[in-house]
């Protein structure tokens, strides 16, 4: 293997002084008999080059001024180097014209001490003949070669694929879930062996990504955008958010722009410092995400998901002037994919980088186009760099690249997803049994009211409803229309679905039989301008319908009567603030209904009494979570109270529903997997069902110098 030098292992370019460093390295080796800079794998030894010594009392005894003279080949700091391959041999051939250094050698020691540096010297003389000749002949430097290595996530760590490289190349952010269960922010510099959580940042989920300088990092929580210091301090909130940060930039005027997961979010921009965060792009459908900033400061690229098949997915050009409702974007490419724009080493145009692939569920191939900054025009042949590589699992800078093989595929566009395996658990959170295959499940996992079904909305390149045998784990799909289809809600006999659908630029509610032996029907049109209706429980007296309004980033809650037909059925608000309430779940004697809202600043679990006469709450609102809780569930027997902590844990409460309603002190059951967004319980409270993530424990693959890679 070639030398790693000092430029390599920093991601700098390289000029004549690294020949110099590279032979410094070469004379070591043949004087010692041992490499320079010692590591089991590449990755060790680029750290040992970036932080560590040769060991130079492995030297054999040498004429006055050769080791000093190496030493200065060595120097990490290439300004401190010496500047010209011709000065080496002026000097070693002085060297040998004086005694050597051999305190305390005998004769025979000095003589073969002699004779060593003789035979080095003369077959450094071809070698310079040769070195000389390519350096002052060559019309422009050599590109350096590239460095491959490998980031094994440590034990009890699970790295997650979305990761982004520091603009100067040199550190990694990247969301993971430590041995406690939380997701954090954590970093890794690509000059040292270990990666590190930052504090304050629990929770955090999404896409992150940098500042220009390289010195702080943005990224969401459930309902935050935030900003910390790579090297440590507070996290700073931005902006309330309604959905999952994925990927933005930082403008040289200070001012953000970050793309959502969920329907209808476009690009939005705030103001580095924080504040209200206004619109950049609008969508009818589908939501954009990943925008990266172009050299001239003004367009960037991102990526348009689109929500149903045949809306016009891809990544696009936009226009940093213009407003949300003047936006004329360019599709460039027509792949559900980030996208990365690296600009080439002399300054003019760069590279887009994106994933080839068919399918949102499947790798591709990561691939980089030539895009000339000028024209904004994609340009010449397609580079292919890696195979298999997830639609979210890369990052580059000039210097820097950064993938990671695997599974993992963008957000799907109802809302929160869990891409994972059914598991079964106990009270005691022993494992039972799985269901079915692996899947992206969206939203939620409502199971019918005998235990025996399960209706949830898979992701992919369409977002549809599938009922699931719990029994047999087979499959049947439920609905095939080219718009996204999810949220779905059982009645209480088992022999319906209402569930919610945007077709025709509207949201509107759908009933169809649940053993799909009729055509579907329109339900209900909320009416709400660019909102859309999410379902999310049928009260046991067949009477009323609770679902989650989102509208303008904000979620609140409506109840809505099941009597009459689709143009005069009633639907009032519920729980309608300046939060987001959302989840609503009525309790089996239709007296109450509990949910979740984000009104201290986290999700905590609440439950509020429900007056069918008037289809309102009135009284008073009762806290159920303790530290945070999302996904509250009832007990059949009306007596307890499940809902998941920030860390997974699944908890219980003892409740009691006479003259009023009573919460007694949360206690857990049992410590369920982290990050997932939604779970369920059997009526009899004595089974959970919960989409677990699966692991990926493939290592982060690192490419320094990665471009001289991409005409070979």
């Amino acid at each position: 293997m070639a030398p790693v030098t000092s430029e390599q292992a920093q991601g700098k370019p390289v000029d004549k002084r690294t020949d110099i460093w590279s032979f410094g390295v070469v004379l070591f080796e043949m004087l010692s008999g041992r490499r320079a800079f010692q590591g089991r794998d590449v990755s060790h030894i680029i750290v040992h080059v970036l932080e560590q010594e040769p060991d130079w009392s492995r030297l054999p005894p040498l004429p006055p001024g050769v080791q000093g003279l190496l030493e200065r080949c060595l120097q990490k700091d290439s300004s401190r180097r010496l500047r010209d391959i011709g000065d080496l041999r002026i000097q070693i051939e002085a060297a040998l014209t004086h005694p050597i250094r051999a305190e305390g050698a005998t004769s025979n020691q000095a003589r073969s001490a002699r004779s060593t540096v003789v035979w080095v010297v003369a077959v450094f003389a071809v070698i310079t003949a040769g070195v000389i000749a390519f350096l002052y002949l060559r019309r422009k430097p050599a590109a350096a070669e590239a460095v491959r290595f490998e980031i094994v996530q440590p034990d009890q760590v699970n790295f997650s694929s979305l990761v982004s490289v520091s603009p100067d190349g040199r550190t990694l952010a990247f969301i993971a879930t430590g041995a406690a269960g939380v997701s954090q922010l954590w970093v890794r510099s690509l000059e040292t062996l270990e990666a590190r959580p930052l504090d304050g940042t629990d929770g955090a989920n999404g896409a992150p990504f940098w500042s220009p300088d390289s010195r702080n990092i943005v990224f969401g929580t459930s309902d935050k955008l935030k900003r910390i210091e790579v090297s440590g301090g507070p996290a700073q909130t931005l902006s309330t958010v309604p959905n999952q940060v994925w990927g933005g930039f930082w403008t040289s005027d200070n001012r953000i722009v970050f793309g959502l997961s969920g329907p209808g979010n476009g690009l939005f921009e705030v103001p580095a410092t924080g504040g209200a965060a206004t619109a950049l792009t609008s969508v009818d459908t589908g939501f954009d995400i990943s925008p990266v900033l172009l050299p001239d400061g003004r367009h960037f690229v991102y990526e348009h998901f689109g929500m149903a098949a045949g809306t016009d997915s891809g990544i696009f050009l936009g226009a940093l002037d213009a407003k949300p409702g003047e936006q004329h974007p360019t599709k460039l490419l027509p792949y559900r994919s980030l996208v990365n724009f690296v600009g080439s080493p002399e300054g003019s145009g760069g590279y887009l980088l994106f994933v080839r692939t068919t399918s949102d569920a499947d790798p591709g191939t990561l691939v980089a186009q030539a895009f000339n900054t000028k024209t904004l025009q994609l340009e010449g042949e397609v580079f292919p760099i890696a195979d298999k590589v997830a639609n979210v699992g890369f990052t580059a800078s000039r210097t820097s690249l950064v993938y990671r093989a695997g599974q993992t595929s963008l957000p799907t566009g109802g809302g929160p997803a869990t891409p994972g395996q059914l598991t079964w658990f106990d009270r005691q959170g022993k494992v039972l049994g799985t269901v079915g295959n692996p899947d992206i499940y969206v939203l939620g996992i409502p199971l019918s009211p005998d235990g025996t079904r399960m209706a949830a909305a898979h992701g992919g390149e369409n977002v549809d409803i599938w009922i699931l045998d719990l029994a047999r784990g087979v499959p049947t799909r439920f609905t095939s229309d080219p718009a996204l289809d999810f949220s779905p809600v059982w009645s209480p006999d088992g022999s319906e679905i209402v569930f919610a659908s945007q077709r025709n630029q509207e949201w509107n509610l759908y009933r169809r039989a649940a053993n799909g032996g009729s055509a579907e029907e329109l339900f209900f049109k909320p009416g709400l301008t660019g909102a859309s209706a999410l379902p999310t429980a049928w009260s046991r007296d067949g009477r009323f319908l609770v679902y989650t309004a989102v509208a303008g980033g904000k979620a609140d809650i409506w109840v809505l009567s099941m009597s009459g037909s689709a143009g005069d059925r009633k639907a009032v608000p519920l729980v309608k603030t300046m939060f987001n309430e959302r989840g609503g779940q009525f309790s089996p004697d239709g007296r109450w209904f509990s949910y979740t809202s984000d009104d201290t600043g986290k999700d905590e679990a609440y439950v509020r009494p429900f007056d069918p006469a008037s289809m309102s709450s009135h009284g008073e609102v009762v806290t159920v979570s303790k530290g945070g809780g999302i996904s509250p569930h009832w007990n059949g027997n009306g007596k307890e109270l499940f809902y998941a902590a920030p860390d997974g844990t699944i908890m219980s409460v003892q409740v009691t529903t006479g003259a009023g309603f009573h919460a007694g002190i949360p206690k857990p059951l049992f410590k369920g997997p982290p990050g997932v967004a939604f779970w369920n319980v059997t009526r009899d409270g004595q089974k959970f069902l919960i989409p677990v993530p699966q692991s990926a424990t493939s290592p982060y693959k690192v490419v320094l110098n990665w471009t001289s890679t991409l005409k070979k």
